[in-house]
């Protein structure tokens, strides 16, 4: 007997409709299973992508009279997003080689930063810069270890990455940028879902820390409309605050260079134009070009104050070692210094020069700087950097005059040579070291820089103007920046001879005509004069700097070339220097100016201020 079902239209009906809800049922449930798998994928991927930025510290002058070596006030602030390829890959160095000269070793690893460098930084409770205390806003620390390249780089590594990975987001990122329509949306038609599409692209860009403010792909992520981008504020202070924590970070003094946002805030705010900007890095990119084979720039007698200029112009705008454009000169050009630190008793390839006082204090002043970027930013150090660094301190010290002076020679400190100009390079050098932390073998820093303040006293003339040589011999035009300035580092900028040489200053600096006269009394273009004279301005503040300011900004942009150099125009005290030289040297100081805006904080007629 057989048992048969009899299967009617309506049964077949119904059957199939509940076939078509399991099938719709088990597509829903595998659909949500990919998408929460993506997500979880793409947190994920966030949270691996997360550095930790690296701190720095410049020199600052400061006013009071400290005997102690004040310790660098360190806060923490998030780097100039890169977006540009890793292709080029950073250079590190050893940090110990039993040879005499600067030893470059691209592939060391980078040790994790020590917890005696990061004690007692953190960002605190909340992101907000300023002073800690302030209403700022920034960066949140989870989100700022994806900001930084070198960061980003180490954690890659870290997780299991490769090189690649980030090469691949690089060329990903540039190719979305071929694709954005014109009303800055991502997409096909509405229907096609341009908003999802858009801000899937914006978390893409967002995720390799791309904002408006990026500089390959800032406008593509900048947001056009006020209603999007309401809640985000940047808020009115400039550092992130001391917090309470123990992280590493960026100190004050100089994070206001390192991060471009924060460089175009101040440039803005100090009476600086986006040209100011654009002028230095022209510029830099045109120093690049200048460079010798061996890592040394000019020619002739005195490649070491050359070199160390140009240096300085890169450190004023946080290029270092470890930068992506300008890395690689940057190193070349610490490492010609230290070589020739090591080979002879003094920064200099001809230690016998008359004027070896020169060459030796400008090469200071920068390895002093380089030294401290170094130590503040973890970098894997140059092999006898710090050696070669305390030893170049040590000369300046043992060099300095009973009167507080520095002379042409440094081997006879009872000299008849002792001048303004001269002491004013040892001052900027010594300040530097004292800066960084410098700890030299035969005398105390601040005791010099007293000593140096003593002399400077002496070479002030009723007028405000400041003489080549203490007492009144041969007062000069020249040098009122000089002996304003060197009395700000030592921290004297508020007694009567600084004040006497900034109403000098203000008095008679009504404008720079580029190109216009030549003399120690040149006042309208002499750069040497100009050099020292911004800065002080600036230390000063008020409408010291103010008029200042208008006296120089347009005149020096003025006399850049479309190339990126500087046209011919009086550099003063350069008679020495050969056509190379010379040139590199007006490029150096012409630049340094335009990079006041952000190496220091303005005053407030009371001394000096810094970032």
């Amino acid at each position: 007997m057989s048992l048969h079902i009899e299967s009617t239209d309506e049964a077949l009906e119904e059957l199939k409709k509940q076939r078509t809800k399991t099938l719709a049922a088990a597509i829903s449930v595998s659909v949500l299973g990919v998408a929460l798998m993506g997500l979880l994928l793409y947190l994920v991927h966030i949270i691996a992508a997360i550095p930790e930025d690296p701190p720095m510290v410049a020199y600052a002058t400061q006013e009071g009279d400290n005997p102690d070596i004040d310790t660098p006030e360190v806060t923490q602030t998030t780097q100039r997003p890169s977006s540009s390829s890793t292709a080029a890959q950073v250079k590190v160095i050893a940090a110990v080689a039993s040879a005499d000269v600067a030893v470059v070793n691209p592939d060391i690893d980078v040790e994790i930063p020590t917890e005696e460098l990061s004690t007692g930084i953190d960002i605190g409770d909340g992101f907000g810069i300023g002073t800690g205390d302030g209403d700022g806003g920034g960066i949140p620390g989870i989100v700022s270890k994806r900001c930084d390249l070198n960061d980003r780089m180490k954690r890659i590594t870290e997780n299991g990455g490769t090189p690649q990975c980030e090469e691949a987001v690089v060329k990903s990122l540039r190719w979305l940028k071929k694709q954005q329509n014109k009303d800055g949306s991502w997409g096909g038609t509405p229907h096609n879902y341009k908003c999802s599409m858009t801000g899937l692209a914006l978390l893409a860009y967002l995720a390799h820390c791309e904002t408006p403010l990026s500089e390959e792909f800032g406008i593509d992520v900048e947001i056009p409309t006020e209603e999007l981008s309401t809640g985000i504020d940047i808020g009115d202070g400039f550092g992130i605050g001391t917090g309470n924590g123990d992280g590493g970070g960026i100190p004050g003094i100089i994070s206001k260079r390192c991060d471009l946002n924060d460089r175009m805030k101040r440039i803005t705010e100090n009476g600086g134009t986006p040209q100011c900007e654009e002028a230095v890095v022209k510029s830099l990119r045109w120093l690049k070009k200048q460079q010798n084979g061996n890592g040394s720039w000019g020619d002739g007698q005195f490649k070491a104050s050359m070199t160390g200029i140009t240096l300085l112009a890169y450190l004023a705008h946080c290029e270092t070692p470890l930068s992506e454009e300008f890395g690689e000169n940057v190193l070349k050009g610490i490492s010609f210094l230290v070589d020739l630190g090591m080979k002879n008793p003094v920064i200099s390839e001809q230690p016998g020069l008359k004027e070896i006082c020169y060459d030796h204090a400008v090469a200071t002043y920068a390895l002093c700087e380089a030294y401290t970027f170094c130590k503040q930013m973890d970098i894997p150090s140059i092999s006898n950097l710090e050696r070669v660094v305390v030893k170049a301190v040590d000369r300046i010290l043992d060099a300095q005059c009973p009167n507080g002076g520095w002379a042409y020679s440094y081997n006879n400190r009872i000299n008849p040579n002792i001048d303004l100009s001269v002491t004013g390079w040892n001052v900027q050098a010594l300040k530097a070291a004292e800066h960084g932390g410098v700890k030299p073998t035969k005398g105390e820093i601040r005791t010099a820089l007293r000593k140096a303040a003593m002399y400077c006293r002496k070479n002030v003339m009723p007028d405000g103007k400041f003489s080549y040589k203490e007492n009144g011999e041969s007062p000069r035009s020249s040098l009122v920046g000089v002996g304003v300035l060197s009395l700000q580092m030592t921290g004297n900028g508020s007694d009567s001879a600084a004040r006497k040489g900034l109403d000098w200053i203000k008095n008679n600096v009504k404008t720079l005509e580029w190109g216009k006269g030549s003399g120690t009394e040149n006042v309208k273009s002499n750069l040497y004069m100009h050099y020292y004279c911004v800065q002080a301005a600036m230390n000063r503040g008020g409408d010291v700097w103010t008029s200042y300011n208008r006296a120089f900004r347009d005149a020096v942009l003025g006399g850049q070339k479309p190339d990126g150099s500087f046209s011919n125009n009086d550099t003063g005290y350069a008679e020495c220097l050969s056509g190379k030289s010379k040139n590199i040297y007006r490029q150096c100081l012409a630049t340094l100016m335009l990079e006041t805006y952000y190496r220091f904080l303005p005053g407030t007629g009371e001394g000096t201020k810094n970032s």
